[in-house]
């Protein structure tokens, strides 16, 4: 797929909604229900690119004429759109004299009535769309005949579709009027094509970038953009695929786009309203004639404002004050203001709103938080220190944490450049990681902490250092620079061993059981127990929290499901009622694998439980994303890819964090892979470790199995066997999705030794790999712990899966058994993809075997393309087919959906046959 068409596609993807609407409305033109639809939206939102997508869908069923209206000032010709749609007819030799009576001013009278018998005939011939881009600026002899049409038969196979730019229509439009009128007439709908969300922005910059972003490159586009897609694409121009930020100025094409509705503005109306874009808050009348009372009449301001209302360039809000249709408007302006003439301006505002907040009892955080920020500007940096550390005060008191940290960011980095300085900076960094906690950005709190960690003495203060530590300890984790340590833990320990009944001495000795878990060593059940009973009796509840967490993880360890679940559930609980969301989010993850095995149906529905909890008390977004991420893991894994899409939705929806982005970019890789789109897999692959600087060591994450996935989407045998390989040798305990390895590292052995064979050349070397495979590992590797029902039915269909791939690997005869062995299995685990991929592979050696088994390969080959075509899996679409064709197999006869609980492939058939 190129380029363009990629893009296309991935804006398109947050429009799924509109595209079905679009869809249905043609569908029914081709049933021969005739109606209008009319697709508004303000310029740049995707309407033409949405009615072009779907249109050429219908290319083979529908004759299509499309014209554009041009906004054209000093002159006016008739049917402009109607004459471009109608080129093409006329030189496909349809001409008409509808066509003709454009060409003659004495019967243009005639047009409408022509034009309506003409496509009475084509429609009689094949359905037809007629589409008028940019409605807003047609003249009104097109406005008459579409009129006209409109009023037409209904019982025609015609479908007119016009789009429209919302912002043009002012009050005197006169489109206004006509819309009035049309939108009473039967069969004419309309379609509001709202900006993209974010995940939607986000693909659209992932395939402008042709892989995906970073998450803060997607906040400061989508903040700046408020996901038009227009915009993005102009704000993305010479942006690299590694870029974490936009650059400070605005691209010349963009200040082109957003200013060109302001550049029609009197220079009055322009000078007033860079301005207010200075200002940088939505601005009352009175306060605009009070700050330019001077220069500017009050009746002469008011029309100025009226102007740039009616342009679309200001807009009043609810509570009378005006501020700018799009912000970048806002953002081009000042840009745009020379910088002498911005530095005046700013300190005319920061004057004019400290009086303003000195006069009232409780001044508007906005202005206090404005004051601070005008001071800032204008480069008046001990006002600016004091006031940031007032706006953070403010913000404090009515729970703005993200504003808070902004400030505090700014109050520290401004400390030691001002004379006189009200706070010390251990002040200024405990305030900076309380509010980077609040709204869950835990790099800011990170560096916070390692700047605090140098200034508490481990002699002097050893009990709040053993905090500050286990605070370390989990943002390095959170953001991948570090997985759990026991050195660290052990060094908490050590700071707390003289307070042993103390809070942090509990939280030291269950942070070394935690790591110890991990690494294998066997004093781990020791150290959670101990740090359990200290954390009970020190009756700290954050302390209890974390004790409980560990202790249930080291049940999961153990097998023990229903202790896993108890603890894990009063753990949760007490994150709860704390609006502790960290803590709730790490004990919901082992409560939902006490509750089931993680690719079940019971697992996403106790994630997605906590995760509503977690939205519910107010928890910042990545701590969601997380739990989302998880889900949709699950989700994809059981075949519910809708769902999964829609979990990913929720994670992407704002800044994941990087726990939430990477578990959520590891899910989006492995659906991308089983999906065929492996240059969207590799791409969120790579970011996710990229965030994650030792992948291979955070074995929570299924970083082997995905990469493993990924290689084989790509094609690269060898490299998914390497990884697979890699994820297999880890140790002492296993990686998250352990037990799908060896399945992939055979499977891209045996696709190896296949292409050695095709390619005439011996494939002794991937055999003997294979061999050397199994002699290594002779069963499936398995996670820890006593294995649920659920979990036993997916080690034995992976098991199965195992013997099969190997067995191709060797070419073995009566291979097609373990084929349908695998598949049946896999139905039976619910575990689709591999089910699917089973039925490819026993088609096929049934297929080899010989005439004998052709009805069988049929049955065989028609149920899992319609699993495939269900899941859609498009590589196994793929093979399907061509397997099809090879052995002349009809598939006319194929039935989407997933398949009953009976076996199969063997149902129906005589026992020797089985």
């Amino acid at each position: 797929m190129g380029t363009g068409a990629r893009l296309t596609e991935n804006v398109l993807a947050g429009r799924e909604a509109e595209t079905s609407e679009v869809r249905r409305f043609l569908d029914g033109a081709v049933q021969g229900i005739a109606g209008m639809l009319l697709v508004t939206g303000e310029a740049g939102a995707g309407k033409t690119a949405l009615v072009e997508h779907v249109c050429a869908e219908f290319a083979d069923r529908m004759t299509m004429l499309a014209g554009r209206c041009l906004p054209l000032s000093t002159m006016s010709v008739p049917f402009l759109p109607l004459r471009s749609a109608l080129r093409d007819a006329r030189g496909g030799g349809l001409a008409s004299s509808a066509i003709a009576g454009f060409e003659n001013r004495d019967s243009m009278g005639n047009v409408p009535v022509e034009l309506d018998a003409w496509l009475d005939d084509r429609c009689a011939e094949a359905p037809v769309v007629l589409f008028v881009d940019d409605l807003q600026w047609a003249d009104q002899s097109t406005l008459d005949a579409l009129m006209y049409l409109v009023a037409g038969p209904r019982n025609r196979r015609l479908a007119l579709i016009a789009t429209i730019r919302v912002e043009e229509l002012d009050e005197g439009h006169p489109l206004n009027r006509w819309l009035a009128d049309i939108r009473r007439m039967p069969g004419t709908t309309g379609l509001s094509l709202p900006p993209l969300d974010r995940m939607a922005t986000a693909l659209q910059m992932s395939g402008i970038l042709e892989e995906p972003p970073h998450e803060s490159l997607v906040d400061d586009v989508f903040s700046r953009t408020c996901g038009n897609p227009y915009l993005t694409r102009l704000l993305m121009v010479g942006q690299r695929p590694e870029s974490r930020h936009i650059a400070t100025d605005m691209p010349a094409d963009l200040s082109g786009a957003v200013l060109r509705s302001w550049r029609r503005l009197s220079p009055q109306a322009r000078q007033l309203t860079r301005f207010v874009a200075i200002g940088g808050l939505p601005v009352a009348t009175a306060d605009l004639i009070a700050l330019v009372h001077a220069d500017v009449a009050a009746e002469d301001l008011i029309a100025q404002l009226q102007e740039a209302v009616g342009a679309a360039v200001l807009e009043p809000m609810p509570d009378g004050r005006y501020w700018f249709h799009h912000p970048m408007i806002a953002e081009a302006l000042h840009q745009a203001t020379p910088v002498d003439e911005c530095t005046r301006w700013h300190t005319m505002f920061a004057d004019a709103l400290e009086r303003d907040v000195a006069a009232r009892v409780e001044p508007p955080v906005e202005m206090v938080v404005a004051v601070a920020d005008h001071r800032y500007a204008a480069g008046q940096l001990d006002q600016a220190f004091a006031a940031a550390l007032a706006a953070a005060d403010a913000t404090r008191a009515v729970g703005g944490n993200a504003e808070m940290l902004r400030l505090l960011t700014r109050a520290l980095a401004l400390r030691d450049q001002v004379h006189e300085a009200s706070l010390t900076r251990t002040d200024l960094l405990e305030g900076l990681m309380a509010a980077a906690r609040a709204v869950g950005a835990d790099f800011e709190e990170l560096t916070a902490v390692e700047a605090l960690l140098k200034q508490v003495s481990p002699e002097a203060e050893p009990l709040r250092r053993a905090d500050i530590l286990l605070s370390r300890e989990s943002l390095r984790f959170r953001t991948g620079k570090s997985f759990w340590s026991v050195d660290g833990a052990q060094e908490m320990v050590e700071l707390t061993k003289n307070d042993p009944q103390r809070s942090q001495h509990a939280s030291a000795l269950a942070s070394l059981a935690l790591a110890e878990y991990w690494s294998g060593d066997e004093r781990a059940h020791e150290h959670a127990a101990e740090s359990l009973e200290t954390a009970s009796r020190s009756g700290n509840a954050t302390a209890l929290t974390y004790s409980l967490y560990v202790n249930a993880f080291g049940a999961l360890f153990e097998g023990n499901s229903d202790q896993t679940l108890s603890l894990a559930s009063r753990s949760a609980q007490l994150a709860l009622d704390a609006g502790d969301p960290w803590a709730l989010a790490l004990a919901a993850i082992v409560e939902a694998q006490g509750v089931e095995y993680w690719t079940t149906m019971e697992f996403s529905e106790c994630l997605s439980k906590r995760r509503e909890q977690l939205v519910e008390m107010g928890a910042p977004h990545p701590y969601v994303a997380l739990l989302a991420g998880w889900e949709a893991s699950a989700r994809v894994a059981i075949g519910d890819w809708e769902e999964g899409v829609r979990c990913l939705r929720v994670a992407l929806g704002a800044n994941p964090g990087p726990m939430g982005d990477v578990q959520a970019r590891l899910a989006a890789a492995r659906l991308a892979a089983l999906q065929g789109r492996p240059h969207e897999a590799r791409g969120h692959l790579d970011r996710a470790e990229e965030i994650f600087q030792e992948a291979s060591s955070y074995r929570p994450f299924e970083f082997a199995a995905v990469r493993a996935q990924v290689c084989l989407a790509e094609g690269r045998s060898a490299a998914a066997y390497d990884a697979a390989l890699a994820g297999l040798e880890s140790s002492p305990v296993p990686t998250t999705l352990c037990e799908w390895l060896l399945p992939l590292a055979s499977r891209a052995l045996a696709d190896l030794a296949e292409q050695a064979r095709d390619d005439g050349e011996p494939p002794d070397a991937h055999v003997g790999a294979v061999e050397e495979l199994v002699e290594k590992f002779p069963d499936i590797v398995r996670d820890v712990g006593e294995a649920t029902e659920a979990e036993e039915r997916q080690v034995a269909a992976l098991a199965a899966l195992y013997r099969a791939e190997v067995a191709r690997a060797h070419r073995s005869p009566g291979t097609a058994e373990l084929w349908d062995t695998s598949a049946a299995l896999f139905h039976a685990a619910r575990l689709p993809w591999e089910e699917a991929y089973s039925y490819q592979r026993c088609a096929e050696a049934l297929l080899v075997e010989g005439v004998g088994f052709r009805s069988e390969a049929v049955a065989v080959l028609r149920r899992g393309l319609a699993l495939a075509r269900s899941l859609g899996a498009e590589p196994l679409v793929n093979a399907f087919h061509l397997l099809a064709v090879a052995a002349h197999v009809p598939l006319e006869s194929v039935q989407l959906g997933m398949h009953s609980g009976r076996d199969p492939i063997r149902s129906g058939l005589t026992p020797r046959e089985r």
